[in-house]
């Protein structure tokens, strides 16, 4: 009895040891085992073992590595690769000053979760901080903008064409008149030479012929200009280039008549415009008022005769007025000078 319970007692020993070997035998030789049999250590493409199917829920490793979920073994220690800053998106990548959000470094700001691709007055911040709007700004042209270096919010201007007030902005200023490009000065819009509204470019007023340019509410207009210059002469009040003369009304005449006699837009001339000399007239010729001698004709109630353009009460000769007073030339009433022993105009 003796003797058999204690074959038993070996036969049990022995079939323990012989079980022990075999556990040390198998972990032992992970490496060697078929890759779905290995253990969760064992498993480079952090795949989850055994232990990460049989759900036991038990704490037990089932991230890469052996390392929990949602991590991953890096050198000795297992890490969050989604958001460590060491290790940010693979093992050994540095963010620097920068945090990591998403497995991916960020000199941004995180906004819904994510870092945003760049900052703006409507998301500002730096080194993964939550992003933070900008206060709009008081002045018209000017927009809230955020620093990308420093995360500190500032202003820029709108850019050029947009609206603002009753006009658009031009190098962050706001422009209600016109904008003079060539100068880069936001002009008034109310003259001639610089005419708009509402920030539009400036335009010159063309010039017609007579026709005065004029500004109004940045609009370009026109007007009778008379007086003014024109080709071959000066305007008329009706808008036309007067090469006649102009009169009194600013009317455009001919010019070749004695009641209005000039060229050349200049005020027209009345020719003989007193009582007329019965010696001579005024005529326009070549737009020029010009006497005519009338010889022969009666003057001064009948005493005299027109001799070169005057009333000679002595003698004529050779068309020439004498005094008629000398024996070489004798006369008067304008008659034919006579040679004779002469006393008081008589032979």
């Amino acid at each position: 009895m003796t003797g058999t319970l204690a074959a038993s007692t070996i036969q049990e020993m022995r079939a323990v040891l012989i079980c022990v070997a075999i556990a040390i035998a198998v972990a032992g030789c992970d490496g060697l085992l078929p890759y779905e049999a290995r253990s969760d250590a064992a498993r480079a493409d952090g795949q989850p073992g055994d232990g990460a199917k049989d759900g036991r829920g038990d704490g037990a490793p089932d991230g890469p590595g052996g390392c929990m979920a949602g991590q991953h073994l890096c050198g000795a220690g297992c890490v969050n690769l989604v958001d460590d800053p060491l290790n940010c998106g693979g093992c050994g990548v540095k963010c620097g000053e920068n945090a990591c959000v998403g497995g991916k470094c960020c000199a941004t700001c995180v906004h819904a979760g994510g870092c945003v691709p760049q900052v703006s007055g409507a998301s500002c911040g730096i080194r993964g901080e939550a992003c933070h709007a900008c206060p709009g700004s008081t002045e018209q042209c000017k927009v809230p903008a955020c620093d990308a270096a420093t995360g500190a919010c500032t202003v820029e201007v709108d850019p050029d064409g947009a609206a603002c007030g009753a006009g658009r902005c031009h190098n962050g200023v706001c422009c209600e008149g016109c904008w003079n490009e060539a100068t880069g000065i936001c002009e008034s819009g109310l003259s001639t030479a610089a005419c708009g509204a509402g920030g539009a470019k400036c335009v010159a007023c063309a010039v017609p012929t007579c026709l005065e340019p004029t500004c109004v509410a940045g609009q370009c207009q026109t007007k009778p200009w008379p007086g003014a210059p024109c080709l071959g002469g000066r305007c008329a009040a009706d808008g036309t280039c007067c090469t006649g003369c102009l009169d009194k009304s600013v009317a455009c005449q001919t010019g070749n008549s004695a009641a209005a006699c000039g060229s050349q837009g200049n005020p027209c001339d009345i020719c003989n415009p007193t009582a007329p000399d019965p010696c001579a007239a005024s005529k326009c010729t070549s737009s020029t008022c010009q006497l005519i001698n009338l010889p022969g004709s009666q003057c001064m109630g009948g005493a005299g005769i027109c001799a070169n353009m005057e009333c000679c009460i002595g003698c004529v000769s050779g068309g020439i007025c004498y005094t008629g007073n000398t024996d070489a030339a004798c006369g008067s009433g304008g008659a034919a000078c006579k040679s004779c022993l002469c006393k008081n105009g008589t032979c």
